[in-house]
């Protein structure tokens, strides 16, 4: 004991100094990587007091050396975490450490580290009963598994989603993953991964003799490793397993073989008394289950001696190694800090005079910036006000167009109405006024246009309402309408108004026609509603309806040709039908047009 506990104390001492040469943020580390070999030999030994010493000692050296961006360090890390899963209570601060871990894996693009990290997180949870978390975590390695191809790291998850199939929720699925962790570690030489899976997969299968030999595989793996701490745990997994049910007879040679491997295990490893307390324990239930009550009395006397030993143990060596790395840890904060002292002094001075210097250029720079600024701000203040002339007289422009192009359509309009009333001929006249009123339905537009002082669109509510009084004021006290409008702040652009606006002109107009009926008023009911990117164009009148149901062309007449014209020239769809009078229906789309 006092020979081991020499080499493995001099052998921080040794590592820890012979690492102070190494220059800093250079990952090519031979010597720290032996070191993290054997900080994993600690983890498999479950010896965690010694591991979390030794890595410490290892974290403390890269952070000296400024080498904490080295894959490494991360590594080092890990393995940290896994040795305070060891211990008891010690699952928090193992947490902190795997998200510490993700947070700098993810910046520097170590996936493979940031997968495991999650499968270590999803351990913890299964462990302390958070089904949910387990299940997030594991959810979170299988996206980086799969995202970057990590086929090796895949047979730690079959194990971790098999474990957490098996006890929260179904164990067919625990079974086909446990065969997918046995499947990828033999691929990808993960042998920690295999056994687990034979492991799982002997716990899991129901046959028994099947189940032995799923245990027995992976007493084959620790055994082609030398490592009788597992083949011994997993000799005692079966004899278990036939004792509970009901084969004690076989558990014996079973027994004897997991006492001879455990025979094989150093004294001072951390499980030595462990071990031959589950064998012994075992050795006592197999006597009872045959009713050999004397056997199982003397074989309880071991097991109860082996569990004091475990327990009344005082490990020297493992309180030496934390002493002496507390007190190398103090020595080492005492030289960093006359070091940085050091450091700074050095580098203070140095850093005030490039400071001065840089305020002095500072300075004269910022007078530069503020003079040429100060000649920008001019410039664009000449070229804003310039603009802004160019475009006062540009609206004036503008307005001046619309409103001599409402003039003029008047005029038009007051022509056609002239000679109209100068025809003998009803029906010419008829015509006429029908021209009169497509020429004014234009113009209104022109006027909406002049009179917002908005020219890019149209407020469809005005624009319908003046439309409709125009009709209303042509019309005879002995013949007046009513007139129900309906739009929802409707605003479209000149190109899509002008076709509507001859589109209800035609059928305004054809109603006024053909719509009245004696006794009864005539009403028309005109809606536009926007539905998503389209609109719904909806006009009805009360009159008798349309002839055969449609809206036919007439030798004489262009209104349903006109109509037809305009419906295409909005890209839109119409349909007709009589309900309670005349009923036109059209769905469009507001013209696209070029905003230059």
């Amino acid at each position: 004991m006092p020979l081991l506990h020499f080499n493995k104390t001099h052998l921080i001492l040794l590592l820890l100094f012979s690492w102070s040469i190494l220059p800093g943020k250079n990952c090519d580390l031979p010597e720290m990587e032996a070191s993290f070999q054997k900080l994993t030999e600690y983890i498999d030994a479950f010896e965690p007091v010694p591991a979390i010493a030794l890595a410490d000692s290892l974290i403390s050296e890269l952070k000296r050396n400024e080498q904490q961006d080295c894959p490494l360090y991360l590594w080092i890390q890990y393995e940290k975490g896994e040795a305070l899963e060891l211990l008891r209570n010690e699952s928090e601060v193992a947490l902190k450490i795997y998200y510490e871990i993700i947070g700098k894996g993810e910046k520097l693009k170590n996936w493979e580290i940031v997968a495991e990290t999650y499968l270590s997180i999803a351990r913890i949870h299964e462990i302390i009963g958070r089904p949910k978390d387990c299940l997030r975590n594991l959810l979170e390695a299988r996206t980086v598994i799969e995202k970057h191809n990590l086929y090796g790291v895949f047979s730690r998850f079959a194990v971790r989603y098999a474990s957490y199939h098996r006890i929260y929720d179904n164990r067919d699925s625990a079974r086909v993953y446990a065969v997918k962790a046995i499947q990828f570690g033999k691929d990808y030489n993960v042998q920690r991964s295999e056994v687990d899976g034979y492991l799982l997969m002997g716990i899991l299968t129901a046959d028994l003799e099947k189940s032995v030999d799923f245990f027995q595989e992976a007493v084959n793996l620790y055994l082609e490793r030398e490592a009788y701490y597992g083949a011994a745990s997993q000799k005692t997994n079966i004899a278990s397993r036939y004792i509970r049910s009901g084969y004690p007879e076989k558990a014996f040679s079973h027994l004897e073989e997991a006492k001879n491997f455990a025979e094989k295990i150093p004294e001072n490893y951390n499980g030595y008394y462990n071990i031959f307390q589950r064998i012994y324990d075992l050795w006592r239930q197999a006597f009872e289950a045959q009713g050999r009550e004397d056997s199982a009395y003397v074989y309880l006397q071991k097991s109860v001696a082996s569990g004091e030993q475990a327990d009344i143990r005082v490990n020297q060596q493992k309180v030496s190694e934390q002493e002496i790395a507390f007190a190398i840890e103090k020595e080492q904060a005492k030289l960093r800090f006359e070091q940085q002292r050091s450091f700074y002094l050095r580098w203070g001075m140095l850093l005030m005079i490039i400071l001065l210097v840089g305020m002095i250029l500072a300075h004269f720079n910022n007078v530069k910036k503020k003079q040429y600024i100060a000649k920008q701000k001019d410039l664009i203040s000449k070229q804003n006000e310039e603009l802004n002339i160019s475009l006062r007289k540009q609206s004036m422009l503008l307005s001046e167009v619309h409103h001599r192009v409402k003039n003029n359509l008047q005029l038009v309009m007051s022509l056609l109405t002239l000679k109209g009333r100068k025809m003998q001929d009803s029906n010419i006249q008829v015509h006429f006024d029908d021209l009169a009123n497509k020429v004014h339905s234009i113009a209104l537009i022109h006027e909406q246009l002049y009179r917002a002082g908005e020219f890019d669109e149209v407020d469809l509510y005005n624009y319908l309402s003046d439309l409709t009084s125009h009709f209303q004021s042509l019309q005879s006290e002995d013949s007046p309408f009513l007139l129900e409008l309906e739009t929802n702040n409707v605003q479209l652009n000149l190109e899509t108004v002008l076709p509507l606006g001859i589109i209800c002109s035609e059928l305004i107009s054809n109603s006024l026609k053909y719509a009245r009926q004696p006794n009864r008023p005539l009403g028309l009911k005109l809606s536009i509603q926007k539905i998503n990117d389209e609109f719904e164009f909806h006009y009805q009148d009360n009159g008798p309806g349309y002839p055969d149901k449609t809206l036919k062309h007439k030798p004489n007449s262009m209104g349903g040709l006109l109509i037809n014209s305009m419906v295409r020239q909005l890209r839109g769809t119409s349909e007709t039908k009589n309900q309670d009078g005349a009923v036109f229906y059209m769905k469009f789309r507001e013209k696209e047009v070029s905003k230059v």
